[in-house]
């Protein structure tokens, strides 16, 4: 059977299975697919822990230099839906940033504004209104010798956060799903599941704090040789635009006082 990350495609699978909600709504041009799955049973069934999963599909992202205005403007509606209204946050980018398909993380944490180190006691009001943030790209066990998990449980424990933001490439289903449909959660992440590879979880259950998963597809398995998969001849341009898409969807939940222009400015990389 062909793997995926996504919970929409495995309750495609099971469409009468009990415990499972689904709705579908539009969301600034875009559909926007709710997942519920509320039953120890239904999670077992399909695999995915119990929790909120949320699938935005856009068609194919812009090409470089093309702004990502409504994308952006409708992923961060999403993820205010899962995101604690206040609090520190710590974002990680999974992933190995000198592969390809799998520098997703990497490359948008790279984008997203940092501020934990900003002075909070300062009297100018720019200041005061940033949300605390931290941003950290942990690379992968074979470049640290450390789980991407236990770096997250030792940040927390030295920065205690509201919340933890976890991006990844994700595998997909079907080929149409590849860099268009973009999975937010509150379920958490288990890194390397896709292709195979997991990793030590991160969720409320080992980090303490609620965890969102965000990520999109970035390879699906080849149905004619079950021991490749396979990724878009353009997967370059869609890393790089992703990338700006989930870390400017970031920005602007976690900073909702600051314009896009502010945010463009500080963020220029």
């Amino acid at each position: 059977m062909i793997r995926t990350d996504l919970a929409l495609e495995k309750t495609e699978e099971l469409p009468n299975l009990g415990g499972v909600r689904r709705e579908e709504i539009r969301l600034d041009g875009f559909v926007l697919e709710r997942v519920t799955v509320f039953t120890p049973e239904a999670a077992q069934a399909l695999g995915k822990p119990e929790g909120r999963y949320l699938s935005l599909h856009m068609p194919r992202l812009p090409g470089e230099g093309q702004p990502l205005k409504e994308e952006t403007r409708a992923a961060a509606r999403a993820l205010a839906e899962l995101l604690p209204p206040e609090g520190p946050v710590l974002v990680l980018g999974l992933g190995n940033r000198d592969i390809t398909p799998d520098a997703l993380g990497p490359m948008a944490a790279r984008q997203v504004l940092a501020t934990r180190h900003l002075p909070r006691q300062s009297t100018l009001e720019f200041f005061q209104k940033l949300r605390q943030v931290i941003a950290l790209a942990p690379g992968v066990m074979a470049q640290t010798g450390l789980e991407a998990g236990e770096l997250a449980a030792a940040v927390t424990a030295a920065c205690p956060v509201a919340a933890v933001v976890a991006i990844d490439a994700l595998a997909c289903r079907s080929p149409e799903r590849l860099g268009r449909t973009l999975q937010l959660c509150d379920t958490g992440i288990h890194p390397g599941s896709g292709v195979h590879n997991r990793r030590a979880e991160l969720s409320r259950r080992t980090l303490g704090v609620p965890v969102i998963g965000v990520g999109l597809p970035t390879v699906t398995d080849w149905e004619e040789n079950k021991g490749m998969m396979v990724t878009p001849k353009e997967i370059d341009l869609i890393i790089r635009r992703a990338a700006a898409l989930i870390s400017g969807a970031l920005n602007a939940a976690l900073q909702p006082s600051l314009t896009p222009e502010d945010l463009a400015a500080l963020t220029a990389v």
